[in-house]
């Protein structure tokens, strides 16, 4: 691994209440930074601060803070070049001194680095405690855990068949369970799955046949519903499914099993986010249907077309619009403890690069927090809960 890392000036963490994260890309690197949010008595980022740079031009894909605070877990990508498949790299860094650990460690650990290279992740699903955190692997198609040490790194054993796949896992709030889509070539296993973090004690919880995929699923912080993206909705009658220029917001019921799409037909919307008491989703709808594709599957990177920010409360499921922006990207919709929503967004932004703001869930106010530097474009914002 030949990125060169600079970690940044440790501070004493009796003196720092850090409790946010963002990354700030350029051309020709990446740079970790942290701060402390707060939503009153007006939404503001201060003591911010780089703690870590990597001087290559990496783009951060995912970002997730361990249950005690103490350590991030960073995926990034690096830019493809000529042909071939891109490469991400997992990286953990210790919040009291900065430093950088590879996952898994390239010096110590090659036998795990050789297994992990063709398999690395696209997303990391959460910590599932403060030693190690779930991934989703590219390569196996599976779920895997990582040790922040790097010296263990594991594809979780479900599915256990070849040439079956469960390629869109979720991790649960409380840590123990992921869910998954699972797709098999003789659909015996294809369904939706929760099972233990170890594989053990599957259970096949809707049979899907061939009919729907789930992407980006996200288990509800009460524990009660998963949000997934589907580009198919079903007909009345059951038997038809359209997936022409749509990608739609659906929510799966674990008590009951029932699938409800909160989007309706003819519409695009990504990147879904659940308030903290599970009251509310938010997320984000492209400003004209997608008439067509030749940037491939955008819906893993909203920021590439323009969006505005909508609202269902899981009273009614009705979605309400809360933002009127004019041509704005953004991406990384979060929930603020005070209610808000945090994001990554050109809203604001002369340069035409993203800027840290947060939008009030009241009116739709849009408040810049952060603005980059010059060529600059801050990604990712992560509040620690």
């Amino acid at each position: 691994v030949t990125h060169v890392v600079t970690p940044g000036r440790a501070v004493s963490k009796a003196s720092v209440a850090t409790n946010i994260a963002w990354g700030a890309e350029t051309p020709n690197d990446l740079t970790i930074w942290t701060g402390i949010y707060s939503d009153s008595p007006t939404p503001g980022i201060s003591d911010a601060k780089a703690i870590v740079k990597w001087a290559s031009p990496l783009k951060l894909t995912d970002i997730a803070v361990s249950p005690d605070h103490q350590s991030i877990a960073v995926l990034t990508l690096e830019p493809l070049v000529g042909e071939g498949f891109p490469t991400y790299w997992l990286s953990v860094i210790n919040l009291n001194n900065y430093t950088v650990q590879s996952i898994p460690d390239y010096d110590n650990h090659y036998d795990l680095y050789k297994y992990y290279y063709p398999r690395s992740p696209d997303r990391i699903l959460g910590w599932i405690d403060n030693d190690k955190f779930a991934v989703q692997q590219t390569g196996d198609l599976v779920a895997a855990v990582a040790g922040k040490d790097g010296a263990s790194y594991s594809r979780v054993p479900f599915p256990p068949q070849q040439f079956s796949s469960a390629d869109n896992t979720a991790l649960s709030p409380d840590r123990n369970r992921l869910f998954s889509d699972v797709g098999d070539v003789d659909s015996k296993l294809t369904g939706f799955w929760i099972y233990n973090i170890d594989g053990t004690n599957p259970q096949k919880i809707v049979d899907m046949g061939s009919e729907r995929e789930s992407d980006y699923p996200a288990w509800s912080p009460d524990g009660k519903f998963i949000s997934f993206l589907s580009p198919k909705i079903s007909l009345r009658d059951g038997t038809k499914w359209s997936d022409s220029h749509y990608m739609g917001l659906w929510l799966l019921n674990l008590a009951t099993k029932e699938q409800k799409s909160i989007s309706g037909e003819n519409v695009w919307d990504v990147d879904p986010t659940w308030s903290d008491d599970s009251s509310m989703i938010a997320f984000l709808r492209a400003d004209s249907p997608i008439t067509d594709n030749d940037r491939g599957i955008w819906y893993g990177a909203p920021e590439t077309v323009y969006t505005n920010i909508f609202i269902a409360n899981m009273s009614n499921l009705t979605p309400t619009r809360l933002t009127h922006f004019d041509k704005v990207s953004s991406s990384g919709l979060q929930w603020t403890p005070g209610g808000s929503l945090i994001l990554a967004s050109t809203a604001g932004s002369s340069s035409g690069l993203r800027n840290l703001g947060v939008v009030s869930t009241s009116d739709g106010t849009f408040t810049t927090l952060i603005t980059g530097s010059t060529n600059q474009s801050l990604v990712h914002p992560l509040i620690f809960k």
